[in-house]
């Protein structure tokens, strides 16, 4: 028998009875087997998280805590484990059968990387099989991940060492669906991050997904927040961070003229020419909203 890699998989889960079997059975079918998997339940009412996991065999441990939110229970499920490596995993995610064997052989060909990840593909939804991303490898360095944030929490293989260093996953609930980032910003201030291009992943889209685009929008600005508050003041990390808030705006923009609200739609389009004033998509998207403003009125 192979020997199993010296990492623990948490997976926090609250209401997702109807995912976690796949979930699990993507691990339990890795070709090269994890040390530790942790399921942490988060409150979930009734027994149905509790008898999936007692039902997936005895290499999945199953814990439980009241309701604290996905950053709480991934910190729980770290604690409980022993393993120098930690793999995060959604509860309606799945794995690719190879994802941990990639991403060790990565570890093995730089020991100095603290956090590996990889490209993931949609799995639901009208973009289903799509890639997550366009497919182009990304620069993972702190600059870059503060003008934009690729990293899929699932697939994230990351050392103990660096996540207890970054202080773990940040618990207040007003960062909820934006915690994994600014972890990911704390490790990347540490040392070398890894991308893999290729899809180790599929990424679930249904509309209970955490990642409502407005609570997003002003998570994300809190992550910005709370990084510029820790790092020196560097032009080239200001100006990303600037690039990235534009970029915000415009998201938030789009999603406001799709919901038909125009006139709400031009004040985040202007805050990004303000961050931005020479970016193209800003300008680019300003007709937009005034004509279809014009026509409304």
């Amino acid at each position: 028998m192979t020997e199993r890699l010296p990492i623990a998989v948490v997976i926090p889960a609250y209401c997702s009875e109807e995912f976690l079997e796949e979930t699990l059975a993507s691990v339990l079918q890795q070709t090269r087997a994890p040390e530790e998997i942790l399921v942490v339940d988060d409150g979930s009412p009734g027994r149905a998280i509790c008898e999936i996991c007692a039902q997936s065999g005895d290499s999945v441990r199953y814990l439980r805590q009241e309701n604290g939110g996905p950053a709480s229970a991934r910190n729980r499920g770290v604690r409980e484990s022993r393993a120098p490596w930690l793999a995060f995993l959604d509860a309606d995610d799945l794995w690719l059968p190879q994802k941990l064997e990639r991403q060790w052989a990565a570890l093995q060909r730089d020991p100095g990387t603290l956090l590996v990840c990889s490209e993931a593909c949609l799995l639901g939804g009208p973009r289903e099989g799509e890639l997550r991303r366009s497919g182009q490898r990304p620069a993972l360095d702190l600059s870059s991940l503060l003008s934009a944030n690729p990293i899929a929490t699932s697939s994230v293989l990351l050392s103990r060492e660096a996540f207890e260093e970054a202080g773990g996953y940040h618990e207040d609930r007003a960062f909820i669906a934006v915690e994994d980032y600014d972890l990911w910003l704390r490790i990347a201030e540490q040392g070398p991050l890894c991308w893999l291009p290729e899809p180790l992943v599929q990424y679930r889209v249904h509309e209970a997904s955490l990642s409502g685009a407005e609570r997003f929008h002003q998570g994300v600005n809190r992550v910005l927040d709370r990084a510029l508050e820790r790092l020196p003041a560097d032009a080239s990390y200001r100006k990303a961070i600037r690039r990235h808030r534009a970029t915000l705006e415009r998201d938030w923009a789009w999603e406001l003229l799709e919901k038909g609200e125009v006139r709400r739609a031009l004040q985040p389009i202007f805050h990004s020419l303000t961050l931005t004033p020479l970016s193209w998509p800003s300008w680019k998207l300003l007709p937009k909203a005034l004509s279809a403003s014009w026509k409304g009125s």
